[in-house]
């Protein structure tokens, strides 16, 4: 048997050779980069010789699969993200069981990466039956590894980056959940609320994925990640005061809805918390530009 690996810039991916209705495994990559590399990932999919290209055999995979393949369910297919290298670094899966049905798991090793999974099992297992985040269906926390799997939610990321109502709504409801209303209002935040953590349904109803960060913070966090964090990524020219300024409707929206007027002292906890994030990871260039959005308001 061989995988097939699809190279990005930051990380790899590996796809199996994809069953009728077995589709969606592609799904575990989305082409946010430029037309080239679109059209790479179009050929890869639908043509055959370019996966014939970058063919692997499961001997010479740098990852444990056949300890991975045995956590799935039986004769399960599987497609593997295997995350930006790091501390935090996990193998992500989406997969199709021997009887038809879908699901995502990740694989974690690594201290820092143990300690996200574990608190993702927690998040997932105390949002059961909310429709806002995948079900959880199977963990195993072992001394060496945590791997757990979840229901797998069938939709698509926005393809659209810019910020609507619609997921101004989503955030308010997420960080409603353990909301307390204090000098500075608090809720359940997401922590990486961003485009591709977010999946749209046929009915266009929104779901969230990826809830390893998440915990009890200052409210606005989640909805200043989906416009800083996501134009430091992928808009890395633009200015960060003109895209606050440009969505200050929105905004205004989302803290409406907690009856709160100043936002301000809720930016500057925002800025504040993730400049240590990111220094803490070794990204100076994100705590930099953050810290010039602070000087300048």
């Amino acid at each position: 048997m061989n995988l097939y690996r699809f190279k990005t810039f930051r990380t790899a991916y590996y796809f199996p050779d994809i069953p009728k209705g077995g589709e969606f495994l592609y799904g575990l990559y989305t082409p946010f980069g430029n037309k080239l590399a679109k059209m790479y990932w179009c050929a890869f999919r639908h043509l055959r010789i370019v996966r014939s290209l970058n063919k692997v055999d499961l001997k010479n995979l740098d990852f444990p699969y056949e300890r991975i393949v045995g956590l799935c369910p039986q004769g399960s297919f599987l497609s593997f993200n295997m995350g930006t290298p790091g501390p935090e670094q996990k193998i992500s899966m989406l997969g199709l069981s021997a009887d038809g049905n879908r699901f995502f798991a990740k694989y974690s090793t690594n201290s820092a990466a143990i300690k996200l999974s574990r608190n993702e099992i927690c998040v997932l297992k105390s949002l059961s039956g909310l429709n806002i985040a995948p079900e959880l269906l199977s963990s195993n926390d072992a001394e060496d590894y945590v791997f757990f799997s979840t229901t797998c939610v069938d939709g698509t990321n926005p393809q659209n980056l810019s910020l609507n109502e619609d997921i101004v709504d989503l955030a308010i409801s997420i960080n409603r959940i353990n909301h307390k209303d204090s000098v500075i209002q608090t809720g359940l935040s997401h922590g990486d609320f961003t485009p591709w953590n977010m999946l749209m349904d046929a009915s266009g109803n929104y779901h969230i994925i990826d809830w390893e960060m998440a915990k009890e913070r200052c409210l606005g966090y989640d909805i200043f990640t989906y416009l800083i964090h996501v134009a430091t990524l992928m808009m890395p020219n633009e200015p960060l005061l003109e895209i606050i300024n440009a969505n200050k409707k929105l905004i205004n929206r989302y803290f409406d809805a907690f009856k709160i007027n100043d936002w301000d002292p809720y930016l500057e906890k925002y800025v504040a918390e993730r400049c240590d994030y990111e220094h803490s990871k070794g990204n100076y260039e994100h705590t930099l530009k953050l810290e010039s959005l602070k000087n300048n308001r």
